[in-house]
């Protein structure tokens, strides 16, 4: 018998409780002294019947009880006799009358006292099926928890490889004009790339070297088109192989990058321009 099949055959609460045979006891003894598991199951047992008995003290029910101690009814006098009768001298029948009942007693306490084990079991059997039933519901909800996890990371990482082949064609598109942007003095050191395809009116961003700023301020990337700044998108440090996508302008000879308040301005801080690239 495996180790898991032994421990949840119900022998060793039995073993515990002084109620299996001697080739039974035999057996558990054997096993215990091959498995660790079910040493230290058995060691468990023993130390929540303890609590348990300590905690839960049951008495036997008023009626079982009742029925039980029916049988230890003793006649305390003798049964009544008239008037005439001379009083009878028969103490040895006494005596062993007294004796009955007396036996009769210690019946009655050895019945009682069973019941109220078989009822300590019960109980304890209930508790403990209770406890394991709890257990296996937690293992089963972590578990479902973590095959959640595990889908919600399969669709992530088949999103992002999706991108990633995306970006890989757009990559190798003869049709890009690569242009590289350069920090200026107020970021020296930081560098962007955007990628131009005219034939597929795209635009994007290649942006892992940005210069920092403040949490509150964004980085603004604009085109020079007809000597007009036209805002083209909001630059942030991407993923290694990730594109942010641009506002596509047929033509252009100026880009540069700006420290803004936030993303909705109309016109370029000129005074905050950090970098900067032409064709």
């Amino acid at each position: 018998m495996k180790s898991q099949a032994f421990i949840t055959s119900g022998i060793l609460e039995k073993y515990v409780l002084g109620m299996v045979t001697e080739e039974e006891a035999k057996e558990v003894q054997e096993m215990v002294s091959q498995h660790l598991e079910i040493k230290e199951e058995l060691a468990a047992i023993r130390q929540t019947i303890r609590a348990y008995i300590l905690n839960h003290q049951v008495a036997p029910e008023g009626g079982l009880k009742a029925k039980v101690m029916s049988v230890a009814t003793v006649q305390t006098a003798p049964a009544s006799r008239s008037a005439n009768a001379p009083e009878s001298t028969a103490l040895p029948s006494y005596r062993a009358k007294k004796k009955k009942g007396e036996s009769n007693l210690n019946l009655a306490g050895i019945l009682a006292g069973l019941l109220g084990l078989a009822l300590i079991v019960a109980g304890y059997m209930a508790f403990n099926n209770a406890e394991k039933a709890k257990t296996a519901a937690a293992k089963l909800a972590k578990s479902e928890e973590q095959v959640e996890t595990l889908k919600q990371e399969k669709t992530a990482q088949e999103k992002t490889e999706q991108e990633l082949r995306g970006n890989l064609g757009f990559y190798t598109d003869r049709n890009n004009k690569v242009l590289l942007l350069k920090g200026t003095n107020r970021a020296p050191g930081t560098t962007a790339t955007i990628y131009w395809n005219d034939v597929e009116k795209k635009a994007f961003a290649d942006a892992t070297n940005l210069p920092s700023i403040a949490k509150d301020k964004v980085l603004v990337l604009w085109a020079n088109v007809d000597r007009k700044a036209q805002k083209i998108g909001v630059l942030k440090n991407n993923a290694p192989g990730e594109l942010s996508p641009l506002t596509y302008v047929q033509t252009s000879k100026l880009f540069f990058v700006t420290e803004e308040e936030n993303p909705n301005v109309e016109r370029p801080t000129r005074r905050r321009v950090l970098m900067t690239g032409a064709p």
